[in-house]
């Protein structure tokens, strides 16, 4: 528990710059995905808010269905504060599994994006983006050629 109240402590001020950051986004824009705000494409995390959301309601096969990637997410989450706080050691055993757990989830963001982008939601492009903005001002301006 010292520990964990240490971390807290070092690491406090982040995460509440980061959970300001996301609120804002949130209200400002009504998204908190940097990916779908920069270029309007999904990122790899793409549907794993929705399917924590389904997991909470008890609706496990529709949760892993949006996304298959939250359980093991949560299973690494788990093992890292099992080493950190629970065994007091470097989280290695930790670190190699989110490593082949985001390696798996690059991959299946792969094959989800060939087979189901831009059509079928949430892998869907949308337009109102920074990137698509930018463009289309630049166009807006005289050739000075």
């Amino acid at each position: 528990m010292r520990r964990f109240l240490q971390d807290l402590k070092q690491y406090y001020k982040g995460l509440v710059l980061c959970a300001l950051f996301l609120f804002f986004l949130e209200a400002v824009l009504g998204k908190t995905c940097l990916f779908r705000i920069l270029f309007g494409i999904p990122c790899p995390g793409c549907g794993l808010s929705r399917a924590a959301s389904l997991l909470t309601q008890g609706r496990l096969e529709e949760s892993l269905t949006v996304h298959p990637f939250l359980i093991p997410l949560l299973f690494v989450l788990v093992l890292w504060a099992w080493e950190r706080y629970g065994r007091n050691h470097s989280p290695r055993l930790s670190a190699a599994a989110a490593l082949l757990c985001f390696t798996g989830m690059i991959l299946f963001y792969a094959w989800r994006i060939t087979r189901y982008f831009p059509q079928t939601p949430p892998m869907v492009y949308e337009p109102a983006n920074l990137l698509h903005s930018i463009f289309r001002l630049i166009q807006g301006f005289p050739n000075p050629l």
